[in-house]
């Protein structure tokens, strides 16, 4: 799975137009929530004046399990490979869309015992709207809203899936500086 990860990861780097790049730090809130890295290039600008975009983000994630009294804090990562497209060059409203692969890992001690288990899924429908502020030449803020239906893996140790909602919503920011 590393190697698949890191091959994805070069093909992207390597995809890059430099002129036309940003990188920069997002975090957002959901189930789970990850603050990470994010990756973006100019894919095109279409006839109609939209621009389109390539993402590739890469987050450390934290998520919290509870099922009636037991509660047991995880950590993870999440990897994000998806577009952009801005309504109006490169700035104001886009819509985006991600393909995405987390996982979590549980391992606590409660009471003298230990608790362990591992949640991850896979969403091909991880869509968002935002809205993008240019703060000088090379300076972005991208506040954004939306939802993600994941289709979970089959759970270890204590995750068993039902405590965890399939559709689930987000918010999240990005600042990023242009290269």
């Amino acid at each position: 799975m590393k190697k698949i990860i890191l091959s994805i990861a070069l093909a992207f780097i390597g995809h890059l137009s430099w002129s036309q790049t940003s990188i920069g730090t997002y975090a957002e809130i959901s189930e789970p929530s990850t603050v990470g890295v994010s990756f973006e290039y100019k894919n095109e600008t279409k006839k109609d004046g939209r621009t389109t975009t390539g993402l590739l983000n890469v987050g450390y994630s934290t998520m919290t399990l509870s099922d009636g009294p037991l509660s047991v804090d995880g950590k993870g990562y999440t990897l994000q490979l998806g577009g952009r497209t801005y309504y109006s060059g490169t700035k104001g409203w886009y819509g985006e869309n991600f393909i995405t692969y987390s996982s979590v890992k549980f391992e606590e001690t409660i009471l003298g015992t230990k608790v362990d288990g591992k949640y991850s899924y896979w969403s091909l429908i991880n869509p968002a709207v935002g809205y993008r502020f240019d703060l000088g030449k090379y300076i972005m803020i991208d506040p954004y809203i939306g939802f993600n239906w994941k289709w979970e893996v089959k759970g270890t140790g204590i995750v068993d899936n039902k405590a965890v909602d399939n559709l689930i919503y987000k918010a999240g920011i990005k600042i990023a500086f242009k290269l």
